[in-house]
């Protein structure tokens, strides 16, 4: 099969990933892959795996110099069906292969993807065969809050991720308890309530703690400000952004998730793919990641307390730890691997060609 991907966003986040990810599998059964994005280390990405790639700017929304070039890609690679994300790669994607009636799978990332405003509705109803959901809460949030969504074909497809880029461990140290935030610096991610958990714990392990925060954001100042101020200087480490987030997974005992909201965690997937344990929100979709008890902690949102505890009784249990990582890197396997997503979107796109 012939699969073109279409991706205009500028920040790196979860369908990018599964861009990589999937179009990886798809390659490796004998499918081709075309993507189509913005020039930089993405588009370098895909080419480096193999995918054949056209880089463009896509300008402003519904740019005829965007979908005219798109439909000359087309008209080359002829591909049978397109994957899309946001409005932009939907109306571009859609009238660039109105002509021949390309289908067209729009990948949603959260529900905030979709609203109730014409817009949403007009270009997505005209183009778009099947929308996919990263989990069965982003679904039902998606269709709670946009009620003409329940009137077309979704699908739920966990973003896979790739298991060769992850080893699992059986941890980093036995002198430090090395614990670990991958997240963009806002509030909702409740990267505040680590930090005032980390001030409650008993000293004899908060000395043996050690935090590797990453990610850049608004709430990097003030974040640095809680730091010093329950002094915790000495105890939590700032990386900004980075791109081995393998290589830091496994330098980590422990990952956290303190989101107060999740449709998809991408970091927990990973976390797991390296058989660490988490400790995570039970918000969203992070329970159809993490079970309770057996791959990982789960925690009411907003409690530094109960946060607390949950770090309190990993840093004393090893044998605990290492059994939810265990158990977290089978779940991965058979729940969030390329070969699971690349069966789904193979079954999705026969269907429509």
């Amino acid at each position: 099969m012939n699969i073109a991907f279409i991706n205009a966003t500028r920040s790196w986040g979860g369908v990018k990933s599964l861009t990589l990810t999937l179009g990886t599998e798809l390659i490796r059964r004998g499918h081709q892959v075309v993507v189509v994005g913005r020039p930089g280390s993405f588009t370098d990405r895909c080419r480096q795996l193999e995918m054949t790639v056209y880089p463009i700017t896509f300008g402003f929304h519904g740019n005829p110099v965007t979908i005219l070039q798109i439909r000359r890609l087309f008209n080359r690679s002829q591909p049978q069906v397109v994957l899309t994300n946001i409005d932009k790669d939907v109306l571009a994607a859609g009238l660039a292969g109105w002509p021949e009636e390309i289908p067209m799978i729009n990948i949603l990332g959260s529900p905030s993807d979709l609203t109730n405003r014409w817009r949403h509705r007009l270009i997505r109803e005209r183009f778009v065969d099947i929308f996919t959901s990263p989990s069965r809460y982003a679904l039902a949030a998606s269709l709670k809050n946009t009620p003409w969504l329940q009137n077309h074909r979704n699908e739920v497809v966990y973003h896979p991720v790739d298991l060769n880029r992850f080893t699992p461990h059986r941890g980093a140290s036995s002198q430090k308890f090395r614990l670990g935030v991958l997240a963009r610096l806002v509030p909702l991610k409740g990267i505040h309530i680590l930090l005032t958990a980390l001030s409650l714990l008993p000293d004899t392990i908060r000395k043996k703690i050690e935090v590797s925060i990453a990610g850049e954001g608004p709430e990097k100042d003030r974040l640095r400000q809680q730091m010093v101020d329950l002094d915790l200087t000495q105890r939590i480490t700032f990386l900004g952004f980075i791109e081995n987030t393998p290589g830091l997974l496994n330098r980590l005992d422990v990952v956290i998730c303190p989101s107060f909201d999740e449709a998809h965690c991408t970091t927990l997937v990973e976390a797991g793919a390296s058989g660490l344990p988490v400790i995570a929100s039970a918000v969203g979709g992070i329970s159809e990641v993490v079970t309770d008890g057996k791959t990982g902690l789960l925690v009411p949102a907003g409690s530094p307390r109960e946060l607390a505890k949950a770090i309190i009784r990993l840093e004393s249990d090893s044998q605990l730890r290492l059994q939810l990582g265990l158990a977290a890197r089978r779940h991965i396997e058979q729940y969030f691997s390329p070969v699971t997503a690349a069966d789904a979107y193979e079954a999705l796109i026969e269907s429509l060609i």
